[in-house]
């Protein structure tokens, strides 16, 4: 099991936050924190590109099956 631990300081206001990650394999810390910025990369890029090019949170699609279709 790998533990990641993040403090962000926004505006003056401190927040910790831990994310507990699985691991098959031991591995050396140097290698185990490129891999979690590498998937954290890979998150926030799609985030981004869901975000800015499709204009999902634009999208008003929250009632009935609207939803379900939408990622179909």
């Amino acid at each position: 099991m790998g533990v990641v631990e993040s403090t962000r300081d926004r505006h003056g206001k401190v927040s910790t936050e831990r994310r507990d990650y699985l691991r098959r394999l031991p591995v050396e810390v140097p290698l185990f924190a490129r891999a979690v910025r590498g998937h954290r990369a890979v998150e926030n890029h799609l985030h981004w590109t869901l975000d800015v090019v499709f204009g999902e949170d634009q999208r008003r699609a929250r009632t009935g099956f609207a939803v379900a279709n939408l990622s179909v």
